[in-house]
């Protein structure tokens, strides 16, 4: 029985990102690890998850349930700590609710369309052309565009404004192929791992945009390096859920939104955009645009690169 008597909430799960889903599957004891009023974060040894309703966006962590749009997870009794025990067909949270995990659609990033150097510099001068940008001031998002005169100097930007040039220039050389100067490259991480308020800070979208962008460029090498500074930093200077937002990055998977929009940029499927600028705009406060910013410094980078200059 519940603390007031009532009865356990049965509910399913009916989608979730590939690496949540891989988390359930494997089974074992967690614990909510975060509460938020649509949404739970649950830790295992081997990952996070993401609980949400029926309208939660699709991510590498996220996992939709049954739950109706509006739930408040409180109001079910849910609270910090409580132990969760996951099976190959169910899932215990806490006391009062249980989620049946037997038929559930796996969600995988779309992959990139057929894109060229051209389709993509088609892409990011429309994005200039429109001056795109939030309602916010807040986070990096003036460095989704080319002209940085345009960027607002708060202190997120002010710290985060070399590390960016450097990891700039690196990827370029690195696109050029030229050998990467890694200790270079390691200082400009450690600078924006962390950097910023917030759930997943600022500093660390960005570095998630750069890894979803080199999934898709042909830079291995770069990958490769990014990757490993991450994991050798990240546990001292960032928080263990936008670690592992990071880490699924690193796989090539992020918000479902962060996908759509970078495959309508490759392609220069510029009719699209403004609709999902909007849905970008609705990541936390100013994530979704860190994580751009991070894809177009990027998607810059390689241009260059190619003598195509943005």
């Amino acid at each position: 029985m519940m603390p007031d008597g009532g009865a356990r909430t049965d509910l399913i799960v009916t989608q979730g990102g590939r690496h949540a889903l891989d988390i359930l599957k494997t089974g074992g004891v967690g614990r909510v690890a975060a509460l938020f009023e649509r949404s739970f974060y649950i830790a295992f040894d081997q990952g996070w998850v993401c609980l949400g309703a029926d309208s939660l966006p699709m991510g590498p962590l996220n996992v939709r349930s049954s739950a109706p749009h509006g739930m408040i997870w409180e109001s079910r009794f849910l609270q910090i700590d409580d132990r969760v025990v996951s099976s190959a067909s169910r899932l215990r949270v806490g006391q009062a609710l249980e989620f049946g995990t037997g038929d559930v659609g796996t969600w995988d990033p779309p992959a990139p369309p057929p894109w060229t150097a051209l389709t993509a510099k088609g892409g990011l001068d429309d994005l200039d052309r429109r001056q795109a940008g939030p309602d916010t001031d807040a986070g990096l998002a003036g460095f989704v565009l080319a002209d940085r005169t345009v960027v607002p100097r708060n202190e997120v930007v002010e710290a985060a404004w070399e590390p960016i040039e450097i990891l700039s220039r690196t990827a370029e050389r690195a696109f050029r192929g030229e050998t990467l100067k890694s200790a270079e490259l390691d200082d400009a991480v450690v600078a924006l791992l962390g950097l910023g308020p917030g759930l997943t800070p600022s500093g660390d979208d960005f570095l998630c945009g750069m890894l979803i962008a080199l999934e898709i460029l042909p830079v291995p090498t770069l990958r490769a390096h990014l990757i490993a500074s991450i994991e050798c930093h990240a546990q001292q200077r960032t928080n263990a859920i936008s670690l592992a937002h990071l880490r699924a990055a690193g796989l090539g998977a992020g918000h479902e939104a962060l996908h759509e929009f970078s495959n309508s940029l490759l392609a220069g499927d510029t009719a699209t955009l403004p609709a999902q600028l909007t849905a970008i705009d609705k990541i936390g406060h100013s994530s979704g645009w860190d994580a751009l910013a991070g894809i177009c410094v990027t998607l810059r980078a390689y241009l260059a690169a190619q003598k195509m200059g943005v």
